[in-house]
């Protein structure tokens, strides 16, 4: 059993590590994806920062402000803990325009955004590089027959104000394939969060557990 286990986890290591290889190799314009993604470090608006709102700086009403001018958006909402906004067209194709974006206030003070993106896992990998820290998590959907098991992949970029964060959904049985191409929901933080640290390893265990939870509600 534990050769099998072994021989399981070794195909599944190569096979992710290909993924990787020829998403290298395979030429990839990462302009756009740089220009909308809070890289820097140095710049006016520095990482974590979506349009000049910093989590842990910004507060609730200059977020407002910004967003209230901003050719982006349209239809905003606000209340003490929260604003929310609808998107103008004139956003990058890169943005999900049929979702709402969102900031989360504490204390007057932002503390998140939430901005579902039309990017992919791999490419947000490929721009910037493994992520320091993330999670994999299994849940279960019982509103249909079977039971339909999904992974939430959180992945987790840290910079000296906060953190980057992409989520994305999977369902199950994993593949390399499905996780690579998920697209993400960007989220900027001003805390870190208990994440742990990224390990690919924990990859593979999630895709076997996955499969044998959802082998077991078709039986």
């Amino acid at each position: 059993m534990a050769n099998q286990l072994f021989r399981i986890a070794l195909m599944l290591t190569i096979t992710f590590m290909l993924f990787i290889g020829l998403l290298r190799v395979h030429p990839y314009d990462s302009s756009d994806l740089r220009g909308l993604l809070p890289m820097s470090t140095n710049d006016d608006c520095p990482a974590p920062c979506w349009r000049g709102i910093r989590p842990g700086i910004t507060t609730l009403e200059e977020a407002a402000a910004i967003l209230y001018s901003d050719a982006w958006v349209q239809d905003v909402f606000m209340s003490p803990t929260l604003v929310s906004w609808a998107w103008t067209g004139a956003q990058p194709a890169l943005v999900d325009g049929d979702h709402h974006g969102v900031l989360w206030a504490r204390n007057g003070i932002v503390r998140q955004v939430k901005i579902s993106l039309n990017v992919t896992f791999g490419e947000v990998w490929l721009l910037l590089d493994q992520p320091q820290q993330g999670d994999i998590q299994l849940s279960g959907a019982t509103i249909s027959r079977p039971t339909i098991y999904r992974a939430a992949h959180l992945a987790v970029y840290a910079y000296p104000g906060g953190v980057l964060q992409t989520n994305s959904v999977l369902t199950c049985p994993l593949n390399p394939g499905a996780f690579w191409n998920a697209p993400v929901e960007l989220r900027l933080e001003s805390t870190s969060g208990n994440a742990a640290d990224y390990d690919l390893p924990n990859w593979f265990h999630s895709q076997r557990v996955c499969a044998e939870r959802q082998n077991r509600s078709l039986s």
